[in-house]
């Protein structure tokens, strides 16, 4: 097993309270309703991932968000097969 391999949880509303603390600076010069628009999108965006990671954890399974993943590449591991695959993209 690669020694190197850490898994770091943490929680999705770190981050969604992150981007709400930000509102004000993000939507500093936007309309009303591009301001809507905005908070609406940050609202949708959390609720689409919590409902997939919820969903997915009821099952049994954890999700991993990778930022740059080959579509190929995408799909259901189990731990060695993930730790292969981490370790074969450090190279």
């Amino acid at each position: 097993m690669n020694e190197e391999f850490l898994l770091i949880v943490e929680s999705l509303e770190k981050y969604k309270d992150l981007l709400e603390s930000k509102n004000n600076e993000v939507c500093d010069g936007m309309t009303d309703g591009e301001k809507r628009a905005y908070q609406l999108g940050i609202i949708n965006m959390y609720e689409m991932l919590r409902q997939i990671i919820e969903h997915d954890r009821n099952e049994g399974n954890y999700n991993v968000f990778v930022p740059e993943i080959k579509e190929e590449e995408s799909g259901e591991y189990d731990l060695e097969d993930f730790v292969k695959w981490d370790s074969k993209n450090r190279e």
